[in-house]
């Protein structure tokens, strides 16, 4: 019988500090994010990831530079690998599709010395790894970081790209 009373008094204690988190006052008031709420209480906290982005490498040639710039657009889901009891901190693992295009010297085959480029423009395919962390700091603000690998095909130049970022989330009603 103490036991059941020392149980309750424990699960009555994480209840009481659940109610203080932050997360217990997250999403209230006058405009409610149902998504954001359901995101929040569910266990696997996995993430559908859409987005596009631009990548400009200069690579040096003589005197000057050729540009080789991409444009991609992404589609993905990232698994929920590790989380603390206290829900501050994310790390998910995900894989993406990528489709967009890819120009290299912007068009232009002459180079400024005369030489002609047999790179061409062109569509490119692929996917990308992807690792992730979140670092919440407050209700709506999180710390971000990744890091990826990105293998495409379809153009001229190189098929594996690694890229890192930085960033900082804000989370807007």
């Amino acid at each position: 019988m103490k036991e059941i009373i020392k149980e309750i008094a424990r699960i009555d204690k994480e209840l009481e500090k659940r109610d203080k988190s932050a997360l217990s006052r997250y999403n209230k008031g006058e405009k409610v994010h149902l998504k954001q709420l359901a995101f929040h209480r569910c266990q696997k906290r996995n993430k559908w990831v859409f987005g596009g982005e631009y990548l400009l490498k200069n690579n040096p040639y003589k005197d000057g530079k050729i540009p080789v710039a991409q444009f991609t657009a992404e589609g993905g889901y990232y698994f929920k690998i590790l989380s603390d009891a206290r829900k501050i901190v994310f790390v998910y693992a995900g894989a993406s599709a990528l489709a967009g295009y890819e120009s290299v010297n912007w068009g232009e085959k002459v180079l400024h010395d005369g030489s002609t480029l047999h790179d061409r423009d062109a569509f490119i395919y692929g996917g990308a790894l992807t690792f992730d962390v979140e670092f919440y700091v407050a209700d709506r603000i999180a710390l971000l970081a990744n890091l990826r690998e990105r293998c495409l095909w379809g153009g001229d130049t190189r098929k594996f790209h690694t890229q890192f970022g930085v960033g900082i989330k804000f989370i807007i009603n």
